[in-house]
């Protein structure tokens, strides 16, 4: 049960290098998503369509997959989102 002074749980990240770390740029004309994957030196930039949440989530899901076969191993997924100019983690 979640205490009066601390409603929300935070989750911390453990392994940086299992960690697929993406920024969403989210506005009603298009998305862009910014993603450092483990082991990767560069970070990858993505643009789709304005509110295709299922375009999102194959996106997230590829990448996953594809830095997972990279380590051989699981990989989390750490996004930020941007509405309008502020930043929401999650």
């Amino acid at each position: 049960m979640p205490s009066a002074k601390r409603p929300f749980t935070t989750t911390a990240v453990h392994e940086p290098d299992a960690t697929l770390f993406a920024a969403l740029e989210l506005s009603l004309s298009r998305w862009v998503v910014v993603a450092s994957a483990p082991g990767e030196g560069k970070a990858g930039r993505h643009t789709l369509p304005a509110c295709d949440g299922s375009a999102l989530l194959a996106l997230l899901d590829g990448l996953r997959g594809r830095a997972e076969r990279l380590r051989h191993g699981s990989v989390a997924v750490v996004t930020i989102q941007s509405y309008a100019g502020i930043w929401v983690t999650g």
